[in-house]
């Protein structure tokens, strides 16, 4: 995938880590491929997000990759249903192939302080499944914009279920004409975003959530 997000003139681009270069590559996309996004990178991003919330003891926080034709098919028709499924139109046309929904189970929360840490976590996980997608060449678009309520009945979600956001997973299109939504959306949003390294905070861990 070609850098269209950030301006190159940032200070980040000068010498970015491994991580940094996803950050800088990872963008949102409208437009994909109809390629299938292959089994063993489904994987990979699963081993990830199973990684990250073993070590950091999050055990409410339930990231599902839907890759089958039928569950995808289902989760896409729900999440447009309603005025507010009408906030993202590309997706009722999208050629992605797979959703990642962002579940949080508020069970036994006692305050909106530790459902908001519930949310918190859950998105932290999220992200990490969207960076690993964009390791592997993949695109995403995270949506908040969506009807929760009809996903959380069609995935058969138990009543203190939460979904918080999907986004859309698989290949990038081989180019974007001026036409396309995703060529105005990128141009009209994205770019307007901070630099990176307005945002960025270098730390080391050592800690590899992707080749475990």
């Amino acid at each position: 995938m070609s850098n269209t997000l950030q301006d190159p003139r940032d200070p980040l681009f000068e010498n970015p880590t491994d991580l940094q270069r996803i950050f800088i590559l990872r963008r949102s996309y409208r437009k994909y491929s109809e390629r299938p996004v292959e089994l063993e990178k489904i994987t990979a991003i699963e081993r990830s997000i199973r990684l990250f919330k073993e070590k950091m003891g999050y055990s409410n926080s339930d990231i599902r990759i839907i890759a089958d034709d039928r569950g995808f098919s289902l989760v896409k028709d729900a999440a447009t249903k309603g005025l507010i499924g009408s906030i993202n139109p590309w997706l009722k046309s999208t050629k992605a192939r797979c959703f990642i929904v962002a579940v949080v189970n508020d069970n036994g929360v006692g305050s909106i302080s530790e459902r908001n840490r519930r949310i918190a976590q859950t998105s932290m996980a999220m992200q990490v499944a969207i960076l690993r997608a964009t390791e592997l060449g993949l695109a995403t678009c995270w949506m908040a914009g969506i009807n929760s309520r009809e996903i959380e009945r069609v995935l058969g979600l138990m009543e203190k279920e939460e979904v918080i956001a999907i986004s859309t997973l698989g290949y990038p299109p081989q180019s974007t004409t001026i036409t396309d939504y995703d060529f105005w959306a990128n141009r009209l949003v994205s770019r307007r975003r901070k630099p990176l390294s307005e945002i960025v905070l270098n730390e080391e861990s050592g800690y590899d959530l992707g080749h475990r």
